[in-house]
């Protein structure tokens, strides 16, 4: 009775990670972040690299803060906050500047302040002193 009952066990676990992979390899990763549709996951998936969809699952970052950006070659989704920052000034024309700017307020303020440099950010754009920065 005792060999019945433990191979009884060893076909439900046997079971269960077959079962549990083939979900896997149906698994949506995408499917928590908010916005995302078959379009726009095909942006994603040809515009963003790995590391970036990554940051994107992890942060849940929604679509509709860098959906506007996604197809420019400087763009980098760590920097969407910065980019939206500049976007509400209503200073800039062009998108590529957004992203130029952007990216150097990014970088620079990343090596001075660290976990700050957003809110330094805020306080230059703010002031209109990031050109100067």
């Amino acid at each position: 009775m005792k060999l019945k009952t433990w191979h009884l066990f060893l076909v439900i676990i046997i079971l269960f990670g077959c079962s549990f992979y083939v979900v896997n390899l149906h698994f949506d990763k995408f499917y928590r972040v908010n916005g995302v549709n078959n379009d726009n996951r095909a942006l994603i998936e040809k515009y963003l690299s790995d590391d970036e969809q990554e940051y994107l699952i992890d942060n849940q970052v929604s679509l509709d803060l860098f959906i506007d950006y996604i197809e420019y070659d400087d763009f980098q989704l760590v920097n969407y906050q910065y980019y939206n920052l500049l976007k509400g000034t209503n200073r800039y024309n062009k998108i590529e500047d957004i992203l130029e700017t952007g990216n150097s307020l990014s970088t620079r303020l990343a090596y001075l302040y660290h976990q700050q440099a957003y809110d330094q950010a805020k306080i230059l754009v703010h002031n209109a002193l990031e050109e100067a920065f």
